[in-house]
């Protein structure tokens, strides 16, 4: 293994995808997934030196810290059911709809476990008509307002110049929130 090699996961999981046609017009769609992560070891370096994982000799007095916990930015469960149905309108237009709802388990910032992203939930849903070549919708997203963060994860930053494993900031993504818009597509 290259000395760089950091996080050293063992990784099992498993993950279904399925739609079935119920009739003509409407699809039912879901996904599962689950992922079992443990790291294994943390980049043992030249000589058998302890790896470098500094946020756990911070929390936990130990560079070895990070042994036995989940590995970061990886939920252990998702999951998604959706629903889709369409049909003529008129001779050359379509209505259709769709509605999809998603959850994210909860998943780790850093190596430590020392903090993390929580569940996430969300709805979005959308109607409209399409023609030959265009479409015209009415949506909505994450119309159960989940306030929750996307993702977060530590960093350095460029001005303190910094060598990692030092980390002094965390990085996060807000949430989206709550939205309602028309959309409009066209194909040339």
């Amino acid at each position: 293994r290259n000395f760089y090699d950091t996080n050293l996961p063992e990784e099992q999981g498993v993950e279904f995808e399925g739609s079935i046609q119920a009739t003509q017009g409407l699809r039912f769609s879901a996904m599962l997934g689950y992922n079992d992560t443990e790291i294994v070891s943390y980049g043992i370096g030249p000589g058998g030196v302890a790896g470098n994982c500094g946020e756990c000799n911070l929390v936990y007095g130990s560079f070895a810290g990070v042994i036995g916990r989940e590995l970061p930015t990886v939920p252990k469960l998702t999951w998604s059911v959706s629903a889709d149905y369409s049909a003529p309108l008129t001779g050359e237009l379509t209505w259709y709809t769709r509605g999809d709802y998603q959850h994210q388990g909860k998943k780790y910032s850093d190596f430590a476990g020392a903090t993390w992203v929580g569940d996430r939930e969300n709805l979005n849903a959308r109607i409209g008509i399409r023609g030959e070549k265009w479409s015209a919708e009415v949506f909505g997203t994450n119309l159960t307002d989940d306030d929750t963060f996307l993702s977060a994860y530590n960093g350095v930053d460029v001005f303190t110049f910094l060598v990692p494993p030092q980390k002094n900031e965390v990085r996060f993504a807000p949430p989206i929130p709550r939205s309602f818009g028309i959309r409009a597509t066209y194909e040339f």
